[in-house]
């Protein structure tokens, strides 16, 4: 018998087993993980599961008052040993060996008790020599009925309730949320997120060797200190995967559990269907017309009041209650905007101004659309996004915009068909929105561009969007046509400086993937090519072209973040590139921090990137001045530890870090994208 290594839950042995003839794993549980019955009781368990992908448990054996567990031995590669980060494992391979884990989970999640693995990470996954993926070290899994006895767990990859439950234990607090099998879900979402990125979901960074626990690149996260899962999906995305695969994968890096796949059976479904969903159209979520149009409805609206002879207390509550409404959109606060919505269009006071002012009301409903769609919920969505279609439509007003987000919401609700011929109506109905007949309107061709990047025609894509940019159409839309060509760049690699687009099914690709240039039997049907400069090869191009078009703060966020992922690229940008990048990246987010209604993030990134640039006392002045603004956010006195502990102020940095530590814990924060920051604190308090 010899150590092969050590496991979450203990050391690893491999023996050989003579009565089954056969090497077997022994593993050394730790003391601590929790008694001696439950251990056996979980034991009995595991060893009753039966499944290709899993290693039979033989045996629990107590000696010495050391406690093994006796298992089948698994020959093949881990996990942490395959390629992970730029587009090294093919994406088939990818969704093969996910769907393989989530048929494990799903036979795991449908035991009773449900059995939960709790440990899903790099290292506990074999891929065997016939491509079997096998689900190791079961020594810490949980069923439903001992749950409560789990304390520990694996950084980057464990779910954020999971997370709650250790910070809860180490207090003394008892109270701990339940784990279900949508842990196991988070898990597996972190797993793949890894795989196609080479960076952690939690931090969006590599692992860096001999690292202490802090990065001073971290900026760049949401409000409450986690990454959404729509960012997570663009960093995907960018690495040249198909946006079907990347969303599912997303949807399992949800925060909230409740967002997430309920269990491994409906993740496996979702497998299943994945490259029919990638054929569907998809939405590009983007936010409504800038706050000036509001605006100039509003004070229109208090002076079309008067005129009618309204009542003087109905006009002043309707232009208070649509100022709450601007000033949501304005500041981003989406529930903000969804009550101010729903209070105008739910006061049978405001009826006949409801009546008389269409736009209004179509402009509210598609909002509340849009809320919903963000919250994943399609089917209010889709309510919302019909009657502000019908509103249009009845008032005769331009109805692309709502006929675009109708039909790509009903595509996300799994209705292609009713999402097609709603798509053929806006063509056949664009003339009545002032367009001329024999042009698609631009919103529409935005739609095309979509469809064809999710078709893998990633130049036809940009060039789509090179033909709207060359439209009258509005600003806004040129701006999310830019963002769209960015995203498309990240799928360019295996195409040369020319590529055949028209007519053909099959794209511009010939039958063996390679790109069928002039002259070298192009497919039949081709009637043009896209020639693609360099410059419209780079995602930062598009980006920058974006913020020239619109000044919504989105898209200078899209810009900053592009700037600071390039800063950090120490293997392909020189120090002097990496610092220049930085540079205008804090460029990026000094404008954004200088809006009226900045953000938390803008501002504190703002002050994280000066601290990457060694300008430590410039950081610190900014994050004093954000104490006011915002005084129950524990990152601001975290950081100001982090600035007085890289100039050597030791009882500056411990006073800032026992402070934010106690912030922290009041919060009730589940994130783990500040667990290494969180640690680091720790030492330094």
């Amino acid at each position: 018998m010899k150590q092969i290594g050590r496991g979450g839950s203990g050391l690893v042995f491999l023996a050989y087993h003579r009565n089954l003839r056969k090497y077997v794993v022994i593993k050394r549980v730790q003391s601590g993980l929790g008694n001696l019955e439950t251990l056996r009781a979980e034991t009995d368990i595991l060893k009753k599961l039966r499944h290709t992908n899993i290693p039979n448990v033989y045996d629990f054996l107590v000696r010495d008052g050391e406690v093994f567990t006796v298992m089948d031995y698994i020959e093949g590669t881990s996990f942490e040993k395959l390629p992970a980060g730029g587009r090294r494992i093919s994406e088939k391979s990818l969704t093969g060996m996910m769907t393989q884990l989530a048929d494990v989970l799903s036979y795991l999640h449908k035991n009773k008790p449900p059995v939960i693995h709790s440990d899903i990470k790099p290292d506990n996954l074999i891929l065997n020599r016939e491509g079997l993926v096998c689900l190791i070290d079961f020594n810490i899994s949980v069923s439903s009925n001992v749950a409560s006895s789990l304390s520990g767990y694996s950084m980057h990859f464990a779910s954020p309730e999971q997370w709650q439950r250790v910070m809860q234990m180490r207090t003394g607090n008892r109270k701990l949320p339940p784990l279900d099998a949508r842990t196991d879900i988070y898990s597996t979402g972190a797993l793949f997120y890894y795989l196609i990125t080479g960076c952690y979901p939690d931090t969006r960074r590599p692992r860096i060797p001999g690292n202490t626990g802090f990065s001073a690149n971290s900026a760049g996260n949401s409000a409450g200190g986690a990454f959404p899962a729509s960012v997570l999906y663009q960093d995907m995305v960018s690495c040249g995967y198909s946006e079907a695969f990347c969303r599912i994968i997303a949807r399992c890096l949800e925060q909230n559990r409740n967002l997430r796949y309920a269990d491994g059976t409906r993740l496996r479904k979702a497998l299943r269907h994945v490259r029919r969903q990638d054929r569907r159209f998809q939405r590009y979520i983007l936010l409504r017309a800038g706050s000036w149009i509001l605006t100039a409805a509003l004070i229109g609206g208090g002076v079309w009041f008067l005129s009618k002879g309204l009542r003087q207390q109905t006009a002043d509550n309707y232009v208070a209650a649509y100022q709450r409404f601007v000033t949501a959109q304005n500041s981003g606060e989406e529930q903000a905007v969804w009550d101010a919505g729903k209070e105008i269009l739910n006061n049978s006071e405001y009826s006949q101004i409801r009546k008389e002012r269409p736009q209004d009301q179509a402009q509210i409903q598609q909002c509340l659309g849009d809320y919903a769609y963000e919250q994943k919920s399609y089917e209010t969505a889709l309510e919302y996004y019909e009657k502000a279609l019908e509103t249009a439509k009845s008032a005769g007003l331009p109805t692309s915009r709502y006929y675009r987000d109708y039909a790509i919401t009903l595509a996300m609700d799994e209705q292609p068909r009713k999402a097609q011929i709603i798509l053929d109506e806006a063509k056949a109905a664009q003339g009545s929105d002032g367009n001329d007949a024999g042009s698609l309107d631009p919103n529409l061709k935005l739609v095309q561009a979509y469809i064809l990047l999710q078709e893998d025609k990633a130049p036809d894509c940009i060039a789509e969007v090179k033909e709207i940019l060359r439209t009258r159409s509005d600003a806004d839309v040129k701006a999310r046509a830019c963002v769209l060509a960015a995203d498309a760049c990240g799928s360019l690699d295996k195409y040369g400086s020319s590529y055949y687009y028209g007519n053909s099914n099959d794209g511009a690709l010939s039958n063996d993937g390679a790109l069928n240039e002039e002259g070298s039997g192009a497919a039949e049907g081709k009637t043009d090519t896209v020639q693609l400069t360099e410059e419209e090869r780079d995602r930062l191009h598009w980006l920058k072209r974006a913020t020239e078009y619109s000044s919504e703060p989105k898209y200078q966020r899209l810009l900053a973040e592009e700037y600071w992922k390039r800063a950090g690229d120490s293997e392909k940008k020189s120090p002097e590139e990496q610092e220049e990048y930085a540079k205008q990246a804090l460029a990026c987010y000094e404008r954004l921090a200088e809006r009226p209604l900045a953000r938390a993030d803008d501002c504190i990134n703002r002050a994280m990137i000066l601290q990457n640039l060694n300008r430590f006392d410039e950081s610190l002045n900014i994050l004093k001045a954000l104490e006011s603004r915002w005084p129950e956010d524990f990152r601001i006195p975290m950081y100001m530890a982090f600035a007085y502990d890289a100039k050597g102020e030791l009882g500056s940095a411990s006073s800032c870090a026992r402070k934010a530590l106690e912030m922290y814990e009041k919060s009730g924060n589940t994130s783990m994208a500040y667990n290494e920051e969180l640690e680091y604190l720790q030492q330094l308090k």
